[in-house]
């Protein structure tokens, strides 16, 4: 019941395990569609911004609650939407930020509308 989209622009080369990248981007879609209702878009974008990659997973549903934003990335945290939507473990963003920062990348969350969730990779060394 929803509508997906893959925007790449460019060709973004991330410095990452491959194995790392599919869970950062399982992790990111299940999200996406587990918690934007039926009729919403999911957006899988990847570019290269500045030298790094950059991963980015959006959806148009609801977007998390303000009280929630803040520790969406610890472990075990399920906030008032996740909580809602059913059984799950709040480990699901907390893996992500994990494995993003293992290669020396960050995660965050942007503002909305509905949920944007953004991954960058820095570039390999010898790029820096």
């Amino acid at each position: 019941g929803q509508r997906m989209e893959l925007d790449t622009n460019g060709a973004p080369v991330a410095w990452a395990d491959r194995e790392d990248l599919v869970h950062v981007l399982d992790n990111l879609i299940d999200n996406a569609i587990r918690y934007a209702p039926s009729g919403s878009e999911v957006r899988v974008g990847a570019e290269r911004r500045d030298g790094a990659a950059v991963l980015l997973v959006a959806d148009t549903g609801p977007g998390i609650p303000t009280e929630d934003r803040l520790r969406v990335f610890d472990r075990f945290y399920r906030g008032t939407t996740g909580r809602q939507a059913g059984p799950g473990t709040g480990l699901g963003l907390a893996i992500v930020a994990a494995l993003v920062e293992r290669w020396g990348g960050e995660v965050r969350l942007l503002d909305g509308p509905g949920t944007r969730v953004e991954a960058l990779f820095r570039p390999p060394p010898t790029e820096r």
